[in-house]
């Protein structure tokens, strides 16, 4: 449970596991995101939702913190062929290179806090 996140998404349901955790609208969301883009200063890389799906089993791997089946069934992929689609180390180390260094170390610390608060 990578920084907790599941045992804490777990505790804001609600409805049963069949029922969507956030009831919110794509586009209001999609606003948002991009709205949270600006006020972190994120400008050289133009971020989207869909990215954490596919930056996911990248991340996993190049850290080291799963095994290849552990990403695959983090990532409920039946075969090898759709993990390896998703899981590209070198494109995730050339978009992480192409935000500031005051960037990255705020994402850092903003990793830290998210586990610190998961795990409350």
């Amino acid at each position: 449970d990578l920084l907790g996140l599941g045992s804490f998404l777990d505790r804001l349901r609600t409805g049963g596991p069949d029922q969507p955790l956030f009831k919110v609208q794509y586009p209001n969301m999609k606003k948002s995101f991009e709205k949270a883009q600006e006020k972190c200063g994120l400008k050289n890389v133009k971020y989207v939702m869909y990215q954490a799906r596919h930056g996911g089993p990248s991340h996993d791997r190049r850290h080291k913190l799963r095994s290849l089946v552990e990403v695959k069934q983090r990532g409920r992929w039946v075969g090898d062929s759709s993990l390896r689609r998703y899981e590209a180390h070198a494109r995730v180390q050339q978009e992480e290179g192409k935000e500031t260094l005051q960037v990255q170390l705020l994402g850092a610390a903003a990793a830290k806090s998210l586990e610190t608060l998961f795990h409350a």
